[in-house]
């Protein structure tokens, strides 16, 4: 069950004040020696950012894309028992930075990325979709596992019957061509494919 848009906006807002936290524990050093004399750190360094901004921008970025990456969660999910999956199988560390960053900026245009997540059938926002990822209770996704898919085209070597997990079968009645496309889906932990 993927969690709606005020579960994650309670969490958010969480998140949000301990990223302020870290992110100014990070740069507090680097403030400090702005403050001691060394004037370089407060001048502009990124249009009108100077390096302290930019180093506390990044503890903030860097508490949502670690705690994400390792723990599919932060802290502020944690207490709603939330947590981010991926909807292609695949969980890389670009795809999450890029969505802690890029994804992020886009849905904060004016909100409406994250409004997205009232009215799209997933509950995505505009970073969700961008990545592939949904974000669901940890109970649920507890139930389940993702099963990745090979892409098997319907014209290679003639027509096949699919099985559960996208492999050719054998079959006694007609055989049906039908393509796969790659991805993933959810089943209960239960293997159906196994042989006796």
């Amino acid at each position: 069950m993927c969690a709606g848009f005020f579960p994650r906006m309670v969490a958010y807002m969480i998140d949000s004040v301990i990223a302020f936290i870290v992110g100014g524990i990070i740069k507090a050093p680097f403030g400090l020696a702005a403050g001691a004399g060394i004037t370089v750190l407060k001048a502009n360094f990124i249009f009108q950012y100077s390096f302290v901004d930019v180093v506390g921008y990044i503890g903030m970025v860097a508490y949502f894309v670690l705690m994400t990456y390792l723990a599919h969660t932060t802290l502020g999910k944690m207490l709603l028992r939330l947590q981010v999956e991926t909807t292609d199988g695949e969980w890389t560390f670009i795809n999450i930075l890029y969505r802690e960053t890029v994804g992020r900026f886009l849905s904060g245009i004016l909100f409406v990325g994250y409004f997205a997540i009232l009215i799209t059938s997933n509950k995505q926002g505009f970073h969700d979709m961008l990545c592939d990822t949904i974000v669901v209770y940890k109970d649920m996704a507890s139930t389940v596992r993702k099963v990745s898919l090979r892409a098997m085209p319907a014209d290679v070597g003639g027509p096949v019957e699919a099985g559960m997990n996208g492999a050719a079968m054998p079959g006694t009645g007609p055989i049906v061509s039908m393509p796969v496309k790659e991805g993933t889906i959810e089943e209960p932990i239960e293997d159906f494919n196994r042989t006796e």
